[in-house]
């Protein structure tokens, strides 16, 4: 006995409006007229200039001649005399510019005209000295522990001078002083230091050298200054290297008594022992260097030699994923080698919000930000050996949960449809059901969808799980009792009207017993059509029902108005 009902939208649903709103401001501007100076016309016409600065052979030369009184514009000539050979007066400007090309005594009188051709004229002399240059070629050598002192030449430019260090930096314990040009002090370490030094003079003229300084080491008295010896592995390369101190370069060694474990061997020229330890043990014997100066000093030394040990790996395989926010710990596993060993990552970076513990190789922190990193973890063991291993960690937006909460009863011999809905995680979802049993005749997709016909009465409880993409996956589960009661020849026919809202690709249907509250979608794909029949109600119920509007990303409208049919 089927009913028919009738429902109809808002027109809100999915519809929005904004509005733009312009704003113009017009600002109104007002001109301002400008007024030009007059020219000084009082006074009598003169040249204020009194000395002009001396000049410098290859220096670039600017000196402006001044005036005073009379009627601007003002025109400049040589009355009499010469400027220096590269060097011109401005007839307009009053400049004198160039770059003067010898050097000597110069003597000029210049001439000023202004507007009403009233004249003016005034004499200097001026030199043009040498260009600026160090001669200074080379400098001193030095040793450590002994006074040191050296004055830098200067020639051409006009003194006073200072000095500078333009690059590079003088031997630690000396100094550099900025009127005499004298480096002084004592050397406090060997080495050969390179810097340019700079000179200015009175005329802002400058000049650079390029210097080095070598000081040499004092000689100490020569000494093995290795102390102990790494240990070995039967069959892993090892390789160390004596060093001494002191004494006269360059240095000899061989061992005075005792031996080297099997399979090891001096280098006399670079005190390198190495090879391949064929044996273990513990070998004590005497090592000898031998200066340029044939002196020489004998240490006693030891090499302990471990048995093989298994090949060093990283045993962790894969790591558990994590969640944005969620506190992480996860320990990497490493064997053979020899402990202790130390972590590192070599490429690649941890998720954002995560640290290696180098010691521990305890990787911990809150992630900060989703998605899969890929980086390789180092483990070195106290033998230096090394193994790496490609690991990735998923790190979650938010926990994989179960978002439904309860599934809509069902009716013996009526056709039955609800959908499992899961949030978090990463997508797409496997769905199964991890115990108990769905009531007989439905079954549970792994998309989530519970379909089919019951054909017995009662309550069923079973307990969803849904699993996630990420690696290593994620699960979550959510207990639920699906009701079947003993079928009805009722059915509820649901029709309605197009939405008004643009972009509409489908309706959802909502139902509950409980007026305005608890809507249940019973639908589980989206209803494209106008109509939906409700083939799961039960005697002597009454129904609620809502409708909402969806559009092809999923957004879902608000709730349409309520309707009810009460089931006899």
């Amino acid at each position: 006995m089927p009913v028919r009902l009738r429902t109809f939208f808002s027109t809100d649903g999915l519809t929005y409006s904004f509005f733009i709103i312009l704003l113009a401001l017009t600002v109104g501007l007002n001109g301002c007229a400008g007024l030009a100076g007059a020219p000084n016309t009082g006074g009598s016409l003169a040249i204020s200039t009194a000395a002009l600065p001396d000049g410098v052979v290859g220096a670039p030369y600017s000196e402006t001649l001044q005036a005073s009184g009379g009627t601007a514009p003002y025109s400049w000539d040589v009355m009499s005399g010469s400027l220096p050979a590269g060097v011109t007066l401005d007839p307009s400007s009053g400049t004198i510019s160039g770059t003067p090309t010898a050097t000597g005594t110069s003597s000029v009188t210049v001439e000023v005209t202004d507007a009403a051709s009233h004249k003016a004229h005034r004499g200097w002399g001026w030199s043009v000295g040498s260009r600026l240059s160090i001669t200074t070629s080379a400098l001193p050598s030095g040793t450590v522990g002994a006074a040191y002192s050296a004055t830098l030449q200067v020639s051409g430019g006009q003194s006073p001078y200072s000095w500078s260090m333009s690059s590079g930096s003088l031997p630690a314990g000396l100094s550099l002083n900025a009127s005499s040009g004298v480096i002084s002090g004592t050397p406090t370490a060997s080495a050969t230091s390179l810097f340019t030094v700079k000179v200015t003079d009175s005329g802002n003229n400058a000049a650079s050298q390029a210097l080095d300084i070598a000081i040499a080491a004092a000689t100490p008295t020569l000494t093995v200054s290795t102390s102990t010896l790494a240990g070995g592995t039967v069959g892993t390369a090892y390789s160390t290297t004596l060093q001494a101190t002191g004494g006269t370069t360059p240095y000899s060694w061989s061992t005075s008594s005792g031996s080297l474990p099997a399979g090891l061997s001096l280098n006399t020229s670079s005190g390198a022992i190495t090879g391949t330890p064929t044996t273990s043990g513990t070998s004590t014997f005497t090592v000898k260097v031998t200066d340029a100066s044939n002196n020489t000093a004998t240490k006693s030394l030891s090499i302990a030699v471990a048995a093989a040990t298994p090949t060093l790996t990283v045993s962790t395989s894969t790591l558990a994923g994590g969640t944005v926010g969620t506190a992480y710990s996860t320990t990497l596993q490493a064997t053979g080698g020899t402990t202790p060993y130390s972590w590192s990552v070599s490429s690649g970076s941890l998720p954002a919000g995560l640290s290696l513990n180098t010691s521990s190789g305890a990787i911990t922190g809150t992630p900060t930000t989703s998605g899969t990193s890929t980086f390789t973890v180092k483990v070195t063991d106290a033998a230096n050996n090394t193994a790496t291993k490609s690991l990735s960690i998923a790190v979650a937006d938010v926990p994989l949960t179960i978002t439904t909460t309860s599934l809509p009863n069902g009716s013996t011999n009526t056709a039955y449809s609800a959908f499992l809905y899961a949030g978090g995680g990463t997508t797409p979802y496997t769905w199964t059901v991890s115990s108990g049993s769905l009531p007989t005749g439905l079954s549970m997709t792994t998309g989530g969808d519970i379909t089919g016909t019951p054909t017995a009465a009662g309550a069923f409880t079973f307990t969803a799980k849904v699993t996630d993409s990420s690696s290593p996956a994620n699960t979550a589960t959510a207990s639920f009792t699906l009701t079947v009661t003993q079928g009805t020849a009722y059915s509820v026919s649901l029709t309605w009207v197009t939405s008004p809202s643009s972009g509409v690709a489908g309706y959802n249907v909502y139902r509950t017993t409980v007026s305005g509250s608890d809507y249940v979608r019973i639908n589980s794909t989206v209803v494209t059509s106008l109509s939906y029949v409700d083939g799961t109600v039960q005697d002597g119920t009454t129904y609620y029902y809502v409708i909402t509007a969806v559009d092809a990303s999923g957004n879902e409208s608000a709730y349409s108005p309520q309707c009810s049919m009460a089931i006899p």
